[in-house]
């Protein structure tokens, strides 16, 4: 300014700075603005007003009160226009903010400066983007004790809160588009009776609903997958001469997707264009989804035909969905080639196409393929997500399931570089980690990531037990049974693996008196033992010979109503084998042949050398017939025993 001999008064400052904020140049403004103060010339209140309206308007709230605060340093006092800047400012921003514009309009009223109705209504307008209708409430109340009446945008702002009645009591004309407005808002929040009695007020004042108004009734009801209700609304829409619109079928034929009754979806989608009414590639997404959940491959494609033909191009969602519906139907080549076309047509896949057929290639065990999958993503600029990392780092870690890899390292590595890419593991990663270290024998790993998880909160029942597991594996049984002690203290509550794992364990130990402990005190939990787990302590205490025991678990499985499988009745079998009760072994052989259940190979030498030594060579004889009408075959020393 001084350089183009300008007079440097506060006029010209002033409208410099307007200039500098209209072509937004913030730094100028301010620039200017400092430059008053060094040149002696002091801002007035215009001049302060200029640059708080000019931050706020580029986003700089904070700055814009700093501005305000730093008035009353030189004498002036903030008028009304400052205020209303700063509240407009704030609102609509986050909960905090608005309070903050709240507080400033608090001010406002304590020095005495008046609110207009436009200034007002800035306020419920904000409060209510930000879901704080209590304080909406009482800043209408302030309004009315203030002798500002709420005119139609008041309510229209408050729609969530307020009813139409309070617009008719202060003499405001409602419209359709005011309860357009409103019967929207009660359908979004589920208050379905509420917006159906708006419909009825409506017809009461004499006010014809639009096919707007229907629209918003039947979208959140069909939301809400209550058909039955948008149908009723859907049939008086029509008998009142009015025709639905793309938006009105679209609602239909989502619905019955979702419910998965592509019939009717159809249905609609054929009226539809039999009204002459275009579809927009939602709806047409929505039916290849549909079709392709069914199972329906064909259908699928015939709808991405017809959308191709009235020259809709997909989109990446579009994509999403064939890749989604070809992955999950187990058309994974075509799904890449789905990929591939994607890309050549400069379109980049997103994270979500990218889990897809990464989820597929782990369920049919090529972890190769997924892994190459995760550079492709690398490559193109498409960030993992968590999602992303718990299928490769469970495919990886998996040792049986669909994955027989069992690549703990490789998994390690992934888990290394989550943080790299922004994204924390959580406990299914830490799991699937602990499980497979447990799996490989990797017990120092295993529990150095069981402390971790303890530290982040995120040791659970599965955790405990893949650790416990591994410990009792190894033949580490005692810190296995501390770990269950450590589960009560944490109040983590075992289940039936955690003491179905120790018990196994323990019988096969031979340890029966820690077993009984132990299948005690899941009684005493409520925890109903499995066949698995009782069949274990049967075959504990055959090996121990303690038949008053396996004769006391047996009555108990049959007063449960338990079925036994095929490794209960070889265990029984082989114990009365022992015994020389012959009578019991037999009854429990054909009662295990009349249920369709094979016999083990052992149990059935068992038996016959059993009959052998008790002299019961025809028995023998009749049992070594069944045994090859089952298609069965015994050892020649088992064979020579009755020849």
């Amino acid at each position: 300014m001084l350089k183009m001999k300008i007079s440097s008064d506060v006029f010209t400052y002033s409208n410099v700075i307007e200039a500098y904020f209209r072509a937004s140049d913030v730094d100028g403004a301010k620039g200017a603005f400092l430059e008053m103060d060094e040149k002696g010339c002091s801002p007035n209140g215009v001049t302060y007003n200029m640059m708080i309206s000019g931050l706020c308007r580029a986003v700089l709230v904070g700055e814009a009160v700093e501005m305000k605060k730093s008035m009353a340093e030189k004498g002036l006092v903030p008028d009304k226009y400052t205020y209303v800047t700063l509240i407009n400012g704030y609102c609509g921003k986050r909960k905090l903010v608005v309070a903050k514009a709240c507080r400033i309009k608090d001010e406002m009223v304590k020095y005495g400066i008046r609110l207009g109705l436009i200034n007002y209504n800035t306020i419920p307008n904000g409060v209510c983007k930000a879901d704080l209708m209590s304080k909406a409430r009482d800043i209408v109340d302030e309004m009315i004790k203030m002798g500002s009446i709420p005119d139609s945008r008041t309510y229209t702002s408050l729609i969530e809160g307020y009813s139409g009645n309070e617009m008719v009591s202060f003499g405001l004309k409602t419209n359709s588009v005011i309860y357009n407005t409103l019967i929207s808002a009660q359908a979004k929040a589920g208050k379905f009776e509420e917006a159906r009695g708006l419909l009825d007020k409506m017809k009461e004042q004499g006010i014809l609903p639009n096919v707007f108004c229907y629209n918003s009734s039947i979208m959140g009801l069909c939301r809400e997958n209550k058909l039955e209700a948008a149908r009723i609304c859907w049939d008086e829409m029509l008998a009142r001469g009015l025709k639905p619109n793309a938006f009105t079928f679209g609602a239909f034929v989502r619905a019955y997707t979702n419910v998965g009754d592509m019939e009717m979806a159809d249905k609609y989608f054929n009226e539809m264009l039999a009204y002459g009414l275009v579809s927009n590639d939602e709806v047409y997404v929505d039916l290849i989804d549909g079709q392709y959940k069914k199972g329906n491959l064909t259908e699928a494609n015939l709808v991405l035909m017809r959308m191709l033909a009235g020259g809709i191009l997909p989109v990446v969602q579009t994509y999403w969905v064939l890749i989604n519906g070809l992955s999950r139907n187990g058309k994974v080549l075509e799904a890449l080639s789905i990929l591939s076309e994607l890309c050549e047509k400069g379109l980049n896949p997103d994270v979500y196409i990218c889990n897809s057929l990464i989820t597929r290639f782990y369920k049919q065990g090529d972890v190769d393929m997924a892994m190459l999958l995760l550079d492709e993503m690398h490559i193109k600029g498409v960030n993992p997500n968590i999602m992303t990392y718990n299928v490769l780092i469970n495919g990886l870690c998996k040792a049986d399931g669909y994955c027989k890899f069992g690549n703990v390292a490789d998994a390690f590595q992934l888990f290394h570089e989550m943080p790299s890419k922004g994204v924390p593991a959580d406990s299914y990663v830490y799991n699937a980690l602990l499980d497979g270290c447990c799996k490989e024998g990797k017990l120092k790993e295993a529990q150095e990531l069981f402390r971790d998880m303890l530290l982040k909160g995120f040791a659970s029942t599965m955790s405990f037990n893949s650790l416990i597991d591994g410990l009792c594996k190894r033949n580490r049984l005692e810190e296995a049974n501390l770990l269950l002690e450590e589960m009560s203290e944490k109040h983590i509550l075992p289940d039936n693996v955690t003491y179905r794992t120790l018990i196994i364990y323990y019988c096969n130990a031979q340890n029966m008196q820690e077993a009984k402990q132990l299948f005690l005190k899941m009684q005493v939990m409520n925890l109903t033992p499995t066949i698995v787990t009782l069949t274990s302590l049967l075959n504990g205490y055959n090996i121990i010979g303690d038949r008053s025991k396996i004769l006391y678990l047996y009555e108990e499985m049959l007063a449960n109503g338990i079925e036994l499988d095929k490794v209960t009745y070889c265990v029984l079998i082989d114990a009365h084998c022992k015994e020389g009760d012959i009578k019991e072994a037999l009854r429990l052989k054909d009662e295990m042949l009349k249920k369709g259940i094979p016999m083990s190979f052992g149990t059935c030498h068992a038996l016959i050398q059993t009959l052998y030594e008790a002299e019961e060579f025809l028995q023998a004889l009749n049992f070594l017939n069944e045994i090859g009408e089952a298609g069965l075959s015994l050892s020649l020393s088992a064979c020579s025993m009755i020849t």
